[in-house]
């Protein structure tokens, strides 16, 4: 009799593989709280090495200036409409920067032709292909300066490119770099400082080609030809 009924009992709360509280002596209590972090294990053994990865690319900084040691820097203008109307050309050494005055229209054709009458610029031949990534440029003012209230002049550098086959130089607009403005109203000091920058550029440089570093100005709210003598540091990063 007695193992009949434990048969029923487990019958009631045993089904399969579950099991019914209810009818258990054995009340299953509230869960307890999460026991402390046991300590750290200890390092497993170092993996093997990856594979080597492939070569970045190569690059180079080409650094460059325009002084002119034997005068007050070189002599740049912008016509009355603020245009580019004698610009320099920046190279590696210190007696460089010589101005060279466009002809009408010129500047508006992104060309400049190299004639007879003219100094051979400064300029590089690439190496091999090249991407121009970043260009970075700082300006000073050799003389002192004024210009009239409501006038604004801003230097900058760009680059001429050739093939070699004459000097006949293709301005990239693209390449144009700014520095911060000079703000006409009162007397801007000899060596003011402007620092400007183009970074994260995609400029497609092919091996052989003749390069020129264009030294300028540009103004805003100009009526008349506006000058001054100047000097510039900066670089090149081309990949």
């Amino acid at each position: 009799m007695s193992d009949e009924m434990n048969g029923r009992n487990a019958g009631s709360y045993e089904r399969g593989n579950s099991y019914c509280n209810c009818c258990s002596p054995y009340r299953r209590g509230p869960r307890g709280k999460q026991g402390p972090q046991g300590p750290q294990g200890e390092p497993g053994p170092e993996g093997m090495p990856g594979p080597e990865g492939p070569q970045g690319p190569a690059a180079a900084t080409i650094p460059f200036s325009l002084s002119n040691v034997n005068s007050s820097g070189a002599q740049i203008s912008a016509d009355a409409q603020g245009n580019p109307e004698t610009i320099a050309f920046a190279g590696f050494g210190g007696d460089s920067g010589y101005g060279l005055y466009l002809q009408p229209g010129e500047w508006a054709s992104q060309t400049i032709t190299i004639t007879q009458s003219y100094a051979y610029p400064s300029s590089f031949i690439m190496p091999y292909d090249g991407i121009l990534k970043n260009i970075y440029a700082l300006a000073a003012t050799r003389t002192s300066l004024y210009l009239e209230e409501g006038i604004t002049m801003r230097p900058f550098v760009c680059l001429g490119v050739s093939d070699g086959s004459a000097l006949v130089f293709r301005v990239l607009p693209e390449t144009i770099t700014y520095t911060q403005p000079y703000v006409g109203g009162t007397e801007i000091p000899k060596y003011s400082v402007r620092k400007g920058s183009l970074t994260d550029l995609n400029i497609s440089l092919e091996a052989g080609t003749l390069v020129t570093i264009i030294v300028g100005w540009m103004g805003e709210g100009v009526t008349s030809e506006q000058s001054t003598q100047i000097s510039v540091s900066g670089g090149l990063f081309i990949e």
